[in-house]
């Protein structure tokens, strides 16, 4: 019989941190899963490290190095579970995680995708990781930043399958930003407020190893965003609006949200409320919620 959960970890050069991941998920509250180690080609013996461990819910499966994107593509093909967990091979799951994103997801069959917050290790900023909750908010705050963490979501099969979603090749490095941005117009998205993963910040991160081009791609998605919303803007103001986060002039900051604020009082794209509270919190310097 298929699992109710098919949990997608892909995994290149990463034996340092895998045991780590892979006993997380053997911790679980929630036995019924399968593990779907989804080895991209790496020059490491990961297969021994997946392998040792002799549990037969968990699946080394090897191809040729493609990229995250066609390996996360991949792996959403072969999983047979009614729920989609994402998990990375240098994260580490609460041993409740399961347990509760799926009961939240039971209790809340409107819901298709649900991620949480995240306790940070290994770096230098804030230890935890807060995002807007419910799906109103979550859509609004897309077009600012990514307000749903990748290692976290757990995704209703049955619905996303029948959306036909799959990463996209061309937002190499922001894949699951663009995805859940598009998500978000067909699926409802919900964000549990429980540290549910502790997620690793280390050197080989891709923000750290390919930053330019996963800027190419946040700012192509912040186009599409903008156009979405059929508001006039410069290319000095998009490129404003891919570093509102940055230290950038508050004056330059306050105009831009304002015009954002009045257009989309006028055009509705957004929760008028939700997008509101966002910008009035993104003016501030403070976290989307």
């Amino acid at each position: 019989m298929n699992p109710t959960i098919s949990v997608l970890m892909p995994v290149w050069n990463r034996s340092r941190y895998l045991p780590q991941a892979i006993e997380s998920v053997l911790a679980q509250t929630c036995a019924d899963w399968e593990l779907l180690v989804l080895d991209d080609g790496s020059t490491e013996d990961t297969r021994s490290v997946v392998t040792a461990y002799g549990d037969p819910r968990i699946h080394w499966l090897t191809a040729p190095h493609q990229g995250l994107v066609q390996t996360l593509n991949r792996g959403l093909a072969l999983a047979t579970g009614k729920f989609i967990a994402r998990m990375d091979s240098d994260d580490i799951c609460r041993e409740d995680r399961f347990d509760v994103q799926l009961t939240f997801m039971k209790h809340h069959p409107d819901i298709d995708i649900c991620g949480s917050f995240v306790n940070i290790i290994g770096g230098a900023g804030e230890p935890q990781w807060t995002y807007p909750q419910d799906h109103e908010s979550i859509q609004a705050g897309l077009l600012f930043h990514n307000c749903l963490a990748h290692p976290t979501v757990f995704i209703r099969r049955e619905t996303w399958n029948a959306g036909g979603f799959r990463y996209d090749p061309a937002f190499i490095h922001a894949e699951d930003y663009e995805l859940w941005d598009r998500c978000a117009w067909s699926l409802r998205l919900a964000v549990i407020p429980e540290n549910l993963v502790v997620y690793r910040m280390h050197e080989n991160q891709v923000s750290t190893r390919h930053p330019g081009a996963q800027r190419a791609s946040v700012k192509r998605l912040h186009e599409r965003q903008l156009r979405r919303m059929r508001i006039p803007f410069t290319e000095d103001e998009l490129e404003l609006h891919c570093r509102l986060r940055d230290n950038v002039s508050q004056d330059a900051r306050d105009q831009w949200i304002e015009k954002l604020v009045k257009h989309n009082d006028v055009m509705g794209t957004y929760s008028k409320e939700a997008f509101r509270r966002i910008a009035e919190r993104l003016r501030l310097g403070q976290p989307a919620l």
